[in-house]
């Protein structure tokens, strides 16, 4: 009977640990945006490509491609290089338009490139003297691909006001459970930025809360003028139960739902390096075939033959020791 009873104890007791019970919405914000911070800033460097097709199938036809987007971006604790090429599709599948920008930025300057449609070089668009702050980079954002559901990044959005969460479901799928949380998008609270979610009305959002709250998918019922609409987010990771997505499939109809004229759709694939170590002279203009700024000057790395020599006299003089030792013994 006493062991029944200190059963029952313990059980009522973890009844209100923070694990066994539904977190209030407010806990929800805090737990998430801590897991994210607390993952991304393991990492102060990393490469990331997406490259992003999309599609549209109308009146029921096979779906076409339209366009493709390839986009990079890499930084670390010396600057950052994005890059994003463009190629837009006719109908008969060939390459319509393209266009290649690039974007730099180190400890003395920015500049922005661009590559014509048919030349291999960089041209020089614009640079500044502006240096490059570690802090300033998004790392969540840049190692964690799906954080970004629709035109907005979660980890820049959740923590505000105006996402109001409605109510927190507990989904048990065939494989897992899983958090279905429930919002609305609130024009009236603070935080609220019309680039930042403001076409979303409401939705929900599922997070897996036992891999660091990533998302699984997303519905989000919107508005873009006149037009409600609504878009559908599948996240898919690699290998299965892992922080690493492969791979986010969108879909929307075209013209609203009014219209539903045929369906959107878009698929990323994402590569994602955390820690990579990249040199520092890819955030530089000689890097890209162009001379530097006239004012800016780099210390010159010691050429490696010199090195060879440090070495060789180091050699040299241990010899030299040991030499001695030897003779001072016979």
């Amino acid at each position: 009977m006493n062991q029944i009873c200190a059963a029952l104890v313990l059980l009522c007791a973890g009844a209100d640990t923070p694990d066994s019970r539904q977190l209030t919405p407010e806990e929800f914000k805090q737990r998430a945006l801590a897991e994210w911070k607390a993952f991304a800033f393991r990492f102060n460097s990393g490469r990331r490509k997406t490259e992003r097709t999309f599609l549209r199938s109308v009146d029921g036809q096979d779906f076409r491609r339209t366009r493709t987007d390839i986009v990079r971006f890499d930084f670390s604790p010396a600057g950052y290089m994005f890059s994003a090429e463009i190629k837009e599709y006719g109908i008969d599948d060939r390459v319509a338009e393209y266009y290649h920008n690039l974007e730099i930025q180190n400890t003395k300057y920015k500049a922005a490139l661009r590559k014509p449609k048919d030349k291999d070089v960089w041209i020089l668009v614009s640079h500044e003297s502006k240096g490059f702050s570690p802090e300033s980079t998004d790392s969540a954002g840049n190692i964690l691909p799906w954080l970004r559901c629709g035109n907005v990044y979660l980890h820049q959005w959740i923590g505000e006001d105006c996402f109001v969460i409605t109510r927190i479901e507990p989904v048990q799928s065939s494989d897992a459970g899983y958090l279905r949380v429930h919002f609305r998008h609130d024009p009236q609270r603070s935080g609220f930025q019309k680039d930042r979610g403001g076409s979303i009305l409401s939705g929900t959002i599922d997070f897996d809360q036992a891999r660091n709250f990533q998302v699984l998918r997303y519905h989000f019922i919107m508005r873009s003028g006149n037009v409600d609409t609504i878009e559908d987010g599948s996240f898919d990771y690699e290998p299965v139960g892992t922080s690493m997505a492969k791979r986010l499939t969108v879909e929307r109809p075209m013209g609203g739902l009014k219209l539903k004229t045929g369906i959107a759709r878009e698929v990323s694939v994402f590569e994602v390096e955390r820690g990579a170590r990249i040199p520092e002279e890819e955030f530089r203009l000689t890097h890209y075939g162009l001379p530097e700024p006239v004012e800016v000057q780099w210390k010159k790395a010691t050429p490696l033959y010199v090195w060879f020599l440090v070495g060789a006299g180091c050699l040299f003089a241990v010899a030299i020791v040991f030499w001695f030792a030897a003779r001072r013994r016979k």
